[in-house]
C-alpha cells in the first residue's frame, strides 16, 4: 500500500486542502483526510450548517469515523464521480471510508430536476488486519436525541422543520461508540432528512451504486481533447458538485468564512451565486459539453433579475436578495480568522456588467435562436455562446438592459453584446479582484 501522509492538525484543524468534497445538487459536504465531516449545511448550500467544526473546532459539531491512532490517510473519487474514498492506514489495519451525499435512482443530471435523495452515506470496509473504529456524532447543543429501533432520531434547533435520522448497520448504542471490525468486515451510516427512512442501510451499497452510475452517465457528456484532460475532466464534476441543479444557480463556494489569510477578517460569505463569477462557471462547462447547465444557468439568470428592482451582483440560491450581513462572534473561526460571517453585503453592489433581458416580442416567434451574452468587467469578460441556439418558453425576443445609473457603453459592432465599464468599487467577489 505503500507510505501514506501523516494527517496534520494546525491549531486543531486540518489545512484547507485535506478535505474532499462532496454534494447532491442541493447541498454539500467537507469531508476531511481523518474521515470527518467537517462541514454540511442541511437542506440546501445555504442553510444553516449542520456540521460547523471547520470555523470551530473546539465547539463545532462533526461527524468522525476513523479508526484509532491513525497513521496516515490519502483521498480519492471513484472515477468520474463525485463519490469520495478515503482510505486511512492505522498500526493494526487499512481502512477504507466511502462517502457519498445520495443521488435518486436512475436521476438524469442533464435535467433541471431535484436528484437529491437527501441523504448522506458513509461506507467502511476494513481492507487489511483489524481495527477499532471511533465513531462520534457531535450535534449542536440543544439538539434532541431519542433512540429508536433501526437508530437514532435528531431533532436539531436550527432545523427546526427538518426531522433527521441516523441509521447504522451493525447498530451502536451511542452517538460516541467504538466498534471491532477485521478485515473484510464493513460498516454503513445513513443520515437522512428526506422523512423516508425505511431500510435506509439494507441498501446502502446499492444507493452508492445508483449515484456512481449517475455521476458516470453525466459525464458521458464531456467533449474535450486537450492538455490535462483528467484535470480538466475533474473540474467539470467540482464545478457540477456547486450547481443547484433544480434552479440552475451556481453557487461561488459551499463554505462560509474560510480565510484569504490565515488569522484575517477578509472572511466571507459565498454560498451564493455572482452573475459574473457563475457565468465564467457555466463557459467553461458548455466549452466542453454540458450544454445543459448553460441553458439551466440562463433561465435561473433571467427569472432572478426580472424579480427585483434591478440588477444586482449575486443572488441566493432562489435569485432572491441574499440575507443582510452579519458577523458572528459566537464562533472562533477557522485556525482563529474571524469575524465569521452569514449573508453578504456585496449584493448591495452596483453591478458593472451587462444585463441581456428576453422579453416577449413577435418578431421573434421561433423559440430556438443563436445568441451571445457577454459579462464584462474591466480586463476580464466571459461569453456563454449557443451558436445552435437556446429553448426557451414562450416568444422571445432580445432586450438590452445596462446599469441604471449609466456606468458604461453599449457596443454591438461585433455581433456580442457588451458593456464597457467606467469603475468598479473594490468589495472582493470570488473570482478576480472583487467579493
Amino acid at each position: 500500500m505503500g507510505l501514506l501522509p501523516t494527517v496534520r492538525y494546525f491549531d486543531g484543524y486540518l489545512p484547507i486542502e485535506d478535505h474532499g468534497l462532496i454534494g447532491d445538487g442541493t447541498t454539500a459536504a467537507l469531508v476531511g483526510r481523518d474521515g470527518t465531516v467537517w462541514w454540511m449545511c442541511i437542506p440546501r448550500f445555504d442553510s444553516s450548517p449542520l456540521f460547523d467544526a471547520l470555523i470551530d473546532a473546539r465547539r463545532g459539531s462533526y461527524f468522525a469515523i476513523t479508526p484509532e491512532n491513525p497513521v496516515g490517510s490519502h483521498q480519492f473519487y471513484v472515477p468520474d464521480t463525485g463519490v469520495l474514498v478515503t482510505e486511512i492506514l492505522s498500526p493494526s489495519g487499512f481502512v477504507s471510508l466511502t462517502d457519498a451525499l445520495a443521488l435518486q435512482t436512475g436521476t438524469d443530471l442533464t435535467e433541471d430536476a431535484e436528484a437529491a435523495r437527501r441523504q448522506l452515506i458513509r461506507s467502511v470496509v476494513v481492507l487489511d488486519g483489524s481495527i477499532d473504529l471511533s465513531v462520534v456524532l457531535k450535534l449542536a447543543q440543544g439538539t434532541q436525541v431519542q433512540k429508536i429501533s433501526d437508530g437514532f432520531q435528531i431533532q436539531s434547533p436550527e432545523h427546526s422543520g427538518l426531522e433527521l435520522h441516523l441509521s447504522t448497520s451493525p447498530l451502536i448504542d451511542n452517538l460516541h461508540a467504538k466498534i471491532h471490525l477485521s478485515s473484510g468486515e464493513r460498516m454503513s451510516f445513513a443520515l437522512s432528512w428526506s422523512g423516508n427512512y425505511a431500510h435506509t442501510t439494507s441498501n446502502i451499497e446499492e444507493v452508492l451504486k445508483d449515484t456512481v452510475k449517475a455521476w458516470q452517465r453525466w459525464i458521458q457528456g464531456f467533449r474535450y481533447a486537450g492538455p490535462q484532460e483528467q484535470i480538466v475532466r475533474r473540474s467539470a464534476i467540482t464545478l457540477k458538485l456547486l450547481d443547484h441543479f433544480r434552479n440552475g444557480s451556481i453557487v461561488a463556494a459551499p463554505t462560509s468564512s474560510l480565510p484569504e489569510d490565515i488569522g484575517g477578517r477578509r472572511n466571507w460569505d459565498y454560498r451564493y451565486s455572482w452573475i459574473r463569477d457563475a457565468a465564467f462557471s457555466v463557459y467553461a462547462l458548455h466549452r466542453i459539453g454540458f450544454s445543459c447547465e448553460a441553458r439551466g444557468f440562463l433561465r435561473w439568470v433571467l427569472d432572478a433579475t426580472e424579480g427585483g428592482e434591478r440588477p444586482r451582483v449575486l443572488y441566493d440560491i432562489d435569485g432572491n436578495v441574499p440575507p443582510r450581513e452579519r458577523e458572528d462572534f459566537g464562533y472562533s473561526g477557522y485556525r482563529r480568522s474571524v469575524p465569521v460571517r452569514w449573508g453578504n453585503a456585496a449584493a448591495d453592489q452596483i453591478p458593472n456588467f451587462l444585463l441581456i433581458r428576453l422579453s416577449p416580442r413577435k418578431s421573434f416567434p421561433n423559440r430556438r435562436f443563436p445568441f451571445r451574452i457577454a459579462f464584462e468587467r474591466l480586463d476580464t469578460s466571459c461569453h456563454i455562446e449557443m451558436k445552435d441556439g437556446v429553448e426557451l418558453p414562450g416568444e422571445i425576443g432580445i432586450k438590452v438592459v445596462t446599469d441604471p445609473f449609466n456606468i458604461g457603453q453599449v457596443n454591438d459592432s461585433d455581433g456580442a453584446f457588451q458593456q464597457r465599464p467606467r469603475d468598479f468599487d473594490g468589495r472582493r467577489s470570488p473570482v478576480g479582484n472583487g467579493q
